[in-house]
């Protein structure tokens, strides 16, 4: 341990030449020793500790750093890059990073945490290039990140957590080089982004989470964001002003518990390669501000209670999937004209205000399931006139005031299940004369209205079983008589068809599975 010791200490005396700035650096081959074998602890203080007299020329570390005491940073007076990682854990006694004011490369990532007598930064003034992460975490007496000053690039992440006292960023106005994401939570005094006013693309995400932000100042370049975009709980954040050059987002865009009342900030935003996710901002009224918007991976609002408006959603022509989950104030999707295919799932759930699904006229391909749950105030299904396909299951569930599916009636194939449960007031499924195809179940429960199944005239295949149950008023089953394929059983559980009803629609006799036919037959 005393001969690395030695080594490192002779490396300061002998003059090492520099990286060449204009090489991309790359890392070389680590020692086999760790620094606390290097170093003995605790290191002899006062004039026997190596201090920067003597260093001629800055050196370099090949291994991985792990300091915790002023003499370990002592013993770094010499080092000029580090092809390892950094991890500053310091003692509570140690207020400053002076002894390394030759550093100005590290190849790995630079950590600092659990250091408490950390109020800057300070001492790292000469570091220009970090090759991997720099994650500053569970700084409890940080105020500033001062002393990255000249801190220009970062080849991996830059990761700010759970340092209550940081107010602001000023310290990275020179960084212009990105090459992960950027986290920051849980910085309740952070009021301000104004270092991060250099960068024009994140390469991966961007996560601002339980911040003190009031405003979005300081991501005023910023055009791309190639990963995910995270906003979540900043509760002084009045609007998303700040993001106006913003023009994409990789991956999903989350907007979640803010105090916002529409989306003015993001006009110039295109595209969303994920999910446009909305959830919790309980005071949003609209969606406007998206004014830019063509094309979202997916898009989920959901708990959004004072919600009402979806016309900021007018120029989105493509999505994947479709999810609208309690909005209890919104009375209608118009805003959503846009669409002429859903290439994924479609769910409107929990929208009591809503009468029926205009704003939905274009839409003609529902690439997987159709769920239209718990609108207690739909009677109608208008809105979906156009629709000729579902590649999954349509489900209409607990629908309270529906009484007729008739809109429905360029519906041609469902690729998966047919599924109407808790319909209390339908009373049939006329209209339905162009469904030719059902590739899975058809599952018809509790319909206590339901009198006849007229609508199936033109259903010619069923992939899998047919199941009645609690039918109470059905008598009348002659729409399946033109069934040509059933792979699976028949059930049907309705107390007042006769075996001569079910021989008028050319079903078996078995497809009659309740307990027996009523005493009229």
């Amino acid at each position: 341990m005393r001969a690395m010791l030695v080594a490192l200490l002779a490396a300061c005396a002998a003059p090492v030449a520099a990286p060449d700035p204009g090489i991309p650096w790359v890392p070389t081959e680590r020692a086999a020793g760790t620094l606390e074998e290097a170093i003995p602890s605790p290191l002899p203080r006062g004039p026997s500790a190596p201090r920067a007299e003597g260093c001629s020329e800055p050196t370099t570390w090949h291994a991985d750093a792990h300091l915790q005491t002023l003499d370990h940073l002592r013993a770094f007076r010499c080092v000029g890059a580090i092809t390892g990682t950094l991890v500053l854990e310091l003692q509570p006694d140690v207020a400053h990073l002076h002894p390394l004011d030759r550093l100005t490369r590290i190849g790995g990532s630079l950590i600092v945490r659990d250091s408490a007598g950390l109020a800057t930064l300070e001492g790292l003034e000469a570091l220009r290039d970090v090759g991997g992460t720099v994650r500053i975490e569970d700084a409890q007496g940080l105020s500033t990140l001062e002393g990255l000053d000249g801190l220009t690039a970062i080849r991996g992440d830059l990761v700010v957590q759970r340092a209550p006292n940081l107010t602001h960023l000023h310290a990275l106005d020179r960084l212009v080089a990105l090459g992960g994401a950027v986290e920051l939570a849980k910085l309740p005094s952070l009021e301000r982004l104004d270092g991060l006013r250099a960068l024009a693309a994140i390469p991966d995400g961007l996560q601002l989470e339980r911040l003190g932000l009031s405003q979005l100042d300081g991501l005023d370049a910023l055009t791309t964001v190639g990963g995910r975009l995270r906003l979540a709980e900043l509760p002084a954040l009045a609007d998303l002003t700040g993001l106006d050059a913003l023009t994409s987002v990789g991956r999903r865009l989350e907007v979640v518990s803010l105090p916002i009342t529409d989306l003015s900030g993001l006009g110039a935003l295109r595209s969303v390669g994920a999910t446009l996710w909305m959830a919790g901002n309980h005071r949003q009224v609209s969606m406007d501000g998206l004014s830019s918007l063509t094309s979202v991976g997916g898009l989920v609002l959901e708990g959004q209670d004072a919600l009402r408006d979806l016309t900021g959603l007018r120029q989105l022509t493509s999505v994947g999937d479709v999810r609208l989950d309690h909005l209890p104030s919104l009375v209608t999707l118009d805003g959503l004209q846009g669409l002429d295919r859903v290439e994924g799932d479609l769910l409107v759930r929990e929208l009591h205000g809503l009468a029926d699904l205009r704003g939905l006229d274009g839409v003609t391909h529902v690439d997987g399931d159709l769920t239209v749950s718990m609108l207690y105030g739909l009677r109608t299904l208008a809105g979906l006139g156009g629709l000729v396909e579902i590649g999954g299951t349509l489900a209409l569930d607990e629908l309270d005031e529906l009484r007729r599916v008739d809109d429905l009636s360029s519906l041609r194939r469902i690729g998966g299940s047919l599924s109407l449960r808790v319909l209390n007031e339908l009373e049939g499924v006329a209209g339905w004369q162009a469904l030719e195809h059902i590739g899975l179940h058809v599952l018809l429960e509790v319909l206590p209205r339901l009198t006849h199944v007229d609508g199936f005239e033109a259903l010619r295949v069923v992939g899998g079983v047919i199941e009645m149950s609690y039918v109470p008023a059905l008598s009348d089953v002659r729409g399946l008589r033109n069934l040509v394929v059933v792979v699976d059983d028949i059930c049907i559980d309705a107390p007042l068809l006769c075996p001569t009803d079910f021989a008028a629609a050319r079903l078996p006799p078995e497809a009659a599975c309740g307990p027996g036919p009523s005493d009229g037959c």
